[in-house]
């Protein structure tokens, strides 16, 4: 009889110790949570930065957080602590999601060939349960970011490809560009016209692109290497356009004397009515080399600013005597006001000459401006024949 009691109780005992041993394991805080790291993987090497609006190197981590949902109350969020370095710095937040699923994204401030160490918290929102990775609370996510690795540099040339005429290609060159470092991955283009609207974009090395209109365009260059950090180049560039045409430059009148007035007259043509004389008013000049070799520009004059065909003309007082040259020059809004670009006439560069005589004497006695003139003055009535002569 004693011997069945005492089977009895140690029978009993074992049912309780069972009993007992599952509730513990249903008490674990982490079954309604469960954390999974995507990246960076413990000791992961080389880590990936990117670099935040400021310019700062940033590493990102990526999370997911799974809670089991309890009828009829399903989970709506997540709280997180996301720590950092084991230092005390920390950051937290809640994501929202209809199934229990949370992805969490969270990006730190890292130096360049560092390791860090971190772990993530987790908890269910409606149920306070908790998890933590990694789960021993002594442990930690490990990870090295990669080493310091110079930025690209962005560099393109561009010209004309197709020569003068209504077909406006241009070619665009990055040969030039470098990766200090290693080598570069991609090339991207984009083009705006003057009014900052995209009118074409692209990818790769070299090139080219119709751009129709005759007109300046701003030509963005973004280079990136393989860890996606950029250099870029900006460029205003001008497809193709025809030039207006100047000639028949001429003076009047085509001889004189000094401290007369000569007029500098060019005709004025743009058959392709891409430029008015209004456009180009700010640099059309005739040049005037006197005879001491001095060169001195005067800005031209349009007799029509809004014509495509029209006069251009200087009117100058010349004060010295002797051969003078002079040759015209018109800038149009395109050509960087450089004059081995600009229109010119005579078209080779050579000067057209004038003369211009000493101006002769015309009082007979040659005192008009000397001590006879001078002695005159104080004597206004006197001598009126004399007078007369020295104003002749």
């Amino acid at each position: 009889m004693k011997k069945k009691m005492i089977i009895a109780i140690l029978l009993v005992t074992l049912m309780l110790n069972s009993v007992l041993v599952s509730a513990m394991s249903t008490t674990s805080d982490e079954e309604n949570v469960t954390i999974e790291i995507i990246s960076p993987k413990d000791g992961a090497e080389n880590v990936d930065i990117f670099f935040d609006e400021y310019g700062y190197p940033r590493a990102k981590f990526e999370i997911k957080v799974t809670l089991v949902e309890e009828p009829p109350n399903p989970i709506d969020h997540v709280k997180y602590t996301f720590y950092f370095d084991a230092n005390g710095e920390y950051s937290e937040g809640a994501s929202t999601s209809a199934t229990g699923v949370f992805y969490i994204t969270v990006s730190k401030a890292v130096n360049y060939n560092t390791t860090y160490k971190w772990f993530v918290r987790a908890e269910n929102s409606r149920t306070g349960s908790t998890a933590r990775s990694p789960k021993d609370e002594t442990s930690f996510w490990t990870f090295t970011t990669r080493e310091y690795d110079e930025p690209p540099i962005a560099d393109f040339t561009w010209y004309d490809k197709d020569g003068e005429g209504s077909g406006n290609i241009l070619k665009f060159d990055a040969t030039n560009s470098y990766d200090p470092d290693g080598c570069i991955e991609k090339y991207q283009w984009r083009f705006e016209d003057k009014n900052g609207n995209e009118v074409h974009s692209d990818t790769g090395r070299i090139i080219e692109h119709d751009f129709e209109n005759a007109d300046e365009y701003h030509a963005f260059l973004i280079v990136y290497d393989k860890y996606d950090q950029t250099g870029d180049m900006i460029c205003n560039v001008q497809a193709t356009h025809e030039l207006p045409t100047i000639d028949k430059g001429t003076v009047d009148p085509e001889d004189g004397e000094k401290d007369d007035y000569f007029t500098f007259s060019v005709d004025y043509s743009d058959k392709e009515n891409e430029h008015k004389p209004s456009t180009c008013k700010d640099d059309s000049v005739v040049v005037i080399k006197y005879p001491n070799g001095n060169e001195v520009r005067y800005d031209l004059t349009p007799e029509n600013a809004d014509s495509f065909d029209t006069t251009l003309s200087a009117t100058i007082k010349l004060e010295s005597k002797g051969e003078h040259k002079y040759k015209f020059i018109v800038h149009d809004e395109f050509d960087s006001y450089e004059d081995d670009k600009a229109v010119r006439y005579p078209t080779d560069q050579e000067w057209l000459s004038l003369t211009v005589e000493g101006r002769t004497t015309k009082s007979i006695l040659k005192f008009r401006d000397g001590f006879i003139a001078k002695l005159l003055d104080y004597f206004p009535n006197a001598f009126p024949l004399l007078r007369l002569l020295l104003k002749l």
